[in-house]
């Protein structure tokens, strides 16, 4: 992973996954050899990789189902996740805090997505924005740390429904138009988790070109 900036194994064949921008996790960027295969999680991170191979599977515990539209919800969350990187969090009224480790289960978590109106978060780049999603909440992106709006709405799963942290005001129609693009997101998640075979093979097969492995 990005992280790991050097070869402390000493590898012969390396490859490189990104799975955030290069320098953003620890502030500096690997040192990437020539022979390195660089594969990134989206083609959103970083030019030019060998391969992009976005992992969209959701756990089946995040769904809509038996549960109110985000209007008619009450409940409000808020997460920092890496948005500490960025900016200092502040409080914000009424809203009840997660993080990593609570609630301290996947399916706690949907349980109370479920019942989540608007999920307040400093993380743009993080699978719990999509998942909140999945379970009929409204992200709020107060930060979009090191990303840009047409970057987020430009990687695999396309435009991410959600009210961006320079939107001051939303239309009268919000939640209906929120709701047609949750479904068109929906629609395009089922596509791209289809295609994970076909990736995972031609991932294989660009990798045993690359150190020529017969």
């Amino acid at each position: 992973p990005e992280v790991i900036i050097t070869n402390p194994l000493k590898a012969k064949n390396i490859i490189r996954y990104y799975g955030n921008k290069p320098g953003v996790l620890n502030k500096t960027s690997p040192s990437i050899g020539a022979n390195d295969f660089i594969l990134s999680h989206s083609k959103t991170l970083i030019a030019n990789a060998h391969h992009v191979l976005f992992f969209a599977y959701v756990d089946p515990a995040f769904h809509d189902k038996n549960t109110f539209k985000a209007e008619n919800r009450t409940l409000d969350l808020v997460y920092e996740g890496k948005g500490h990187l960025y900016t200092k969090m502040v409080d914000i009224d009424g809203a009840v805090l997660i993080t990593r480790h609570w609630p301290p289960s996947k399916q706690q978590l949907a349980t109370l997505l479920r019942h989540t109106r608007f999920l307040y978060t400093y993380d743009s780049w993080t699978n719990l924005n999509l998942e909140a999603i999945l379970c009929g909440a409204i992200p709020i992106f107060l930060h979009n740390g090191p990303f840009t709006d047409e970057e987020i709405d430009d990687s695999e799963l396309g435009t991410l429904p959600r009210i961006k942290f320079n939107q001051y005001n939303v239309s009268d129609d919000f939640f209906n138009e929120f709701e047609s693009e949750r479904i068109k997101l929906l629609n395009r998640l089922v596509k791209i988790q289809g295609n994970w075979h076909q990736g995972v093979t031609e991932f294989t097969r660009k990798v045993k070109k690359h150190f020529q492995i017969l």
